[in-house]
């Protein structure tokens, strides 16, 4: 047989500067490596994708992917991120799995994709599998409650252990434990601290530990290891005393773990979770009702620890007269009470406790902590032991409300009193109860709000939109303080740096002077925006503004947090920065969960995807995210607001509304395009223009696509670019409104007393 060019024996030679076509069916700017080619040996077990890179799911914005701007779009390439690229975002460095791929070149008529079915996780044990109550391998008598660890690092809580009948093959089901220190520094690293890990499908209706349970075979089994359950803060109850190994290494191969915290990935379904595109994330601090009773501490504990006394409903109360004396009785000299009234607002009236050193509120304690407590930085870092005075902030003058602390006028009380069937620590009057009490919130009583980088109040209007009492409000830049000023003037504004408010709340005579039950914080976000390509001359100051969150959080101490920020803080890239930014919220044991939200399903009228964080303090409920109240045909949610259905609201007197005076000379006049559907991104320049084609829109039509209601003013220069660096006010509202639902369900808050009016 005669030889073909390309055979063994006649092979095709090529230089380095040759070109060559290869005929491929797939086009290659289109292939790229999923997560589930890269994890095949590790998604045979459920692992978890925490040790992925960060990813957030961004679905919204792929119905426009021809690099085409709409017609009703002007695009600004320095702050306009919702339009770009978002394969520019994530970047094309090895172990990238972003959704948004490349358009390919045309090559041939694309295909029907071919629906792919993923296997039912955890089905149910029907014949030919059966459950067992033990086994036994390699010398290891195995059951459900064991943790065994396996051979991939991490350890698998079993809860069922399955045989095939027709195999005879056993495989434990159970849920993944992944020790701390490989979620890429989400969480502190600590030796043998380990987190509870679920992966959770939007359309799968079972419970998060039922669905999120993975499974392993046993040949995956490399030893069984002890787990110990708490709520209670590094390094109590520690379930390893390194003085009892040779090493370190030895401590961490064989000690005991500690499990304090608990990740869920949610995803959209199954194949989202195979490609691994989440939805949200979490990470939540054990609660106490998920901790044996050895190792728990009442959450109202832990919040106490943190913030001092919690006033259900909210801190402020203008309904609440002076305070009276309290004696309590003379037996008890180790607990001193006196009242406060230095001229405070009604707020601000505080009770002094004596308490002792924080280690006597959390019981028992394991040995490690005695025998290593002075090589645990962690612990000196971020739970000091108690000032001599310590302050809760109580309700004296309203016995007739059950609160915690509740104190009557003239008690006749043990201090050490408590309906539970274990006296509470010494030094605390609180009561205890797990399950909420249920109260009366008194007359015009709010929860109170705090805004970090508050700009010119877009948040601020959805918070007092929402029902919340603003306390307070900064921002370094003068400028959009006078537009806050103005619209919010029985708050206080502060045009100062973070640091420098910071040290202004830490310098105050007034304990707690900027303390509040929801803070917000939205910190410049240009340096992280998608279409941030250069380097600009605030870049420095607002990196360092990020990390300032923390230090804002400690001095406003609040019950719950929230952040919005450009969602291009979870690119690749940034990874490090996010990283850090939710470590800032774990250091301090708050529970966070973030997800990037379409602000059109909250009423937004244009296409805009922010980052939106909750947070809550030590002890507290972590509030869900709200769900979606508009959607495009999505009933029973409402229709996405169109353009023109908000300008509609707008009165022809209304300020800062004078259409002339923005119409366009003849020859820049452009096609209209149609005002029913929403708009591009709102940016601090502007950008868009009216549906007619002929003008510009106004400055009150900005804002009120931004947003901002019709009485809401703006005062000073660059009053557009307030506009466009404001989170939209009606978003706000949506949020707050679902926190506040939220935590009055925590506290138990089951209506409003009715106002006396006296003759």
């Amino acid at each position: 047989m005669e030889a073909k060019l390309g055979s063994a024996s006649m092979p095709i030679e090529l230089e380095d500067d040759d070109q060559i076509t290869l005929r491929t069916s797939t086009p290659l700017t289109s292939t790229r490596l999923t997560s589930t080619d890269r994890s095949s040996i590790s998604a045979s077990t459920g692992r978890s994708s925490l040790k992925e890179i960060i990813l957030v799911d961004l679905d919204e914005d792929e119905d426009d992917k021809s690099g085409h701007s709409p017609v009703n779009q002007v695009i600004e390439l320095d702050l306009l991120e919702d339009e770009v690229d978002f394969t520019e975002i994530f970047g094309d460095e090895p172990g990238n799995h972003s959704n948004v791929q490349r358009e390919p070149k045309p090559q041939r008529p694309p295909r029907k994709p071919r629906a792919v079915e993923y296997p039912y996780r955890n089905p149910r044990v029907v014949y030919p599998l059966s459950s067992r109550e033990s086994c036994d391998h390699n010398g290891m008598r195995l059951r459900p409650g064991k943790t065994v660890e396996l051979k991939d690092g991490d350890f698998l809580r079993i809860s069922h252990i399955i045989r095939n009948i027709e195999t005879g093959q056993a495989t434990l089901r159970g849920h993944r434990l992944q020790r701390v220190r490989d979620l890429n520094g989400m969480l502190e690293k600590k030796l043998n601290e380990v987190c509870l890990c679920y992966e959770v499908d939007l359309d799968d209706p079972r419970e998060p530990q039922e669905q999120g349970a993975v499974e392993a075979s046993l040949h995956q089994i490399t030893r069984l290891r002890s787990v110990r359950y708490t709520n209670q803060p590094f390094p109590l109850c520690r379930n390893v005393s390194i003085s009892d190994f040779a090493d370190q290494n030895t401590a961490a191969a064989e000690g005991g773990l500690t499990v304090r915290w608990k990740s869920t990935c949610t995803y959209a379904s199954a194949a989202e979770r195979h490609q691994n595109f989440h939805k949200g994330r979490t990470l939540e601090h054990i609660r106490a009702e998920e901790t044996p009773g050895l190792y728990a501490v009442p959450d109202i504990i832990r919040r106490f620890e943190w913030r001092g006394e919690t006033v259900p409903g909210g801190a402020y109360r203008p309904a609440i007269g002076e305070y009276e004396a309290i004696e309590l009785p003379e037996d008890e000299p180790s607990i001193s009470v006196e009242i406060g009234s230095d001229n405070l607002e009604a707020e601000d009236d505080v009770i002094w406790l004596c308490s002792p050193r924080l280690e006597s509120m959390y019981l028992p304690f394991s040995p490690a902590v005695e025998k290593g407590k002075r090589k645990h930085d962690t612990l000196e870092a971020n739970y000091e032991p108690h000032p001599k005075r310590h302050e809760v902030r109580v309700d004296a003058t309203r016995p007739h409300q059950t609160r915690s602390p509740s104190l009557s006028p003239r008690p006749t009380m043990s201090p050490l009193s408590s309906d539970l069937s274990t006296p509470p620590p010494l030094g605390s009057l609180l009561s205890l109860n797990s399950s909420p009490i249920h109260v009366l919130r008194s007359p015009n009583q709010k929860l109170t709000y705090g805004d970090a980088f508050c700009g010119a109040g877009g948040t601020t209007r959805g918070a007092l939109q929402a029902g919340l009492h603003i306390k307070w409000g900064f921002d370094f830049n003068p400028t959009p303080c006078l537009t806050w000023r103005a619209n919010f003037p029985q708050a206080r504004c502060f045009a100062i740096r973070s640091d420098e408010f910071v040290s202004l709340a830490r310098c105050s005579a007034t304990p707690d002077i900027m303390k509040v039950d929801i803070l917000h914080l939205s910190p410049p976000c240009q340096f992280f925006s998608p279409a941030h390509t250069k380097e600009g001359p605030d870049d420095e100051m607002n990196v360092a503004s990020l990390f300032a969150v923390r230090a804002v959080i400690e001095v406003a101490r609040p019950r719950v947090v929230t952040l919005e920020q450009t969602f291009g803080i979870a690119a690749l890239r940034f990874r490090f920065y996010f990283n850090a930014l939710i470590q800032m919220f774990t250091a301090l044991d708050f529970s966070i969960r973030w997800v990037v939200v379409p602000l059109s399903q909250w009423g937004l009228p244009q296409r805009r995807n922010r980052l939106i964080i909750i947070a809550s303090c030590p002890g507290e409920c972590l509030p869900r995210m709200p769900a979606a109240t508009h959607g495009q045909d999505c009933p029973p949610l409402l229709p996405l607001v169109s353009v023109n259905a908000t300008l509609a609201r707008i009165p022809a007197d209304a300020l800062d509304h004078d259409p002339s005076a923005v119409r366009y000379a003849p020859h820049r006049v452009q096609a209209p395009w149609d005002g029913d559907k929403i708009t591009g991104t709102i940016t601090t320049h502007g950008a868009c223009r009216h549906p007619s084609g002929e003008r510009d829109f106004t400055l009150r039509e900005y804002a009120t696509l931004q947003g901002f209601p019709i009485n809401h003013l703006f005062l000073g220069t660059y009053r557009k670019k307030q506009i466009g660096n404001a989170v939209p006010p009606c978003v706000a509202k949506v949020l707050f409104e679902s926190i506040k639902r939220d935590l009055d369900a925590a506290d138990g808050v089951v209506g409003e007393e009715p106002e006396v009016i006296s003759d």
